[in-house]
């Protein structure tokens, strides 16, 4: 993966548009489960709208088998494949 990529992952969040689901998603593109998953409980915290696609989106489709996704998903009141 390019430098950049994780350098965008560790950046603190630009004013308060910054998205833990995007974060979420550069961290499981390298390979980072814990971080991701962690990023994405701080969008659930903060009720990101993105959630709603977690189940379906395919940047987290390494992370589905992970039980803390699961929980995750059980949370939000989704179940895998379903959105």
């Amino acid at each position: 993966m390019p430098r950049n990529m994780h350098a965008m992952a560790q950046a603190p969040p630009a004013g308060t548009g910054a998205l833990m689901c995007s974060r979420a998603a550069v961290h499981a593109a390298l390979g980072e489960e814990v971080a991701a998953l962690d990023c994405l409980n701080k969008a659930l915290d903060r009720h990101e709208l993105q959630l709603a696609y977690l189940n379906v989106d395919p940047r987290f489709a390494r992370l589905r088998p992970h039980p803390r996704f699961q929980a995750l998903l059980g949370k939000i009141g989704l179940s895998q494949g379903r959105p």
